[in-house]
């Protein structure tokens, strides 16, 4: 089963570039700029949510909150440009000028994991 991720987050140079690392990664990508775009996709479940921390029209951690209470088993990463974030409820604080190379290893992983082993 191919993976999905849904990448929230207002820069579009940001989201172009977790698109193009994931989508070569062999994941099924979406790319929103905005909370109400993310919830719109939210009607599927997606293996991971990478959710800006600020975004024009609220706060990220509040999509954390409801991903969290709709797909339990979803991973969840807040972007931020601060790393010194406490990450909430997320699985990772992602640290914006990080590699993003290394950040798609810890989704791949951290989905690896969360699958029930028959």
């Amino acid at each position: 089963m191919t993976p999905s991720v849904l990448i929230v987050d207002d820069s579009e140079a940001v989201r172009i570039t977790l698109e193009a690392i994931f989508e070569d990664r062999g994941f099924d990508v979406i790319g929103v700029e905005s909370l109400a775009d993310a919830r719109l996709q939210l009607s599927r479940r997606f293996d991971a949510v990478l959710v800006d921390l600020h975004l024009p029209d609220g706060s990220g951690t509040s999509l954390v909150r409801e991903v969290r209470a709709r797909y339990p088993t979803s991973i969840v990463i807040i972007l931020s440009g601060d790393a010194g974030l406490d990450p909430a409820c997320a699985d990772i604080v992602a640290v914006k000028s990080g590699d993003p190379d290394d950040l798609a290893v810890q989704v791949e992983r951290l989905i690896v994991r969360a699958v029930p082993q028959a």
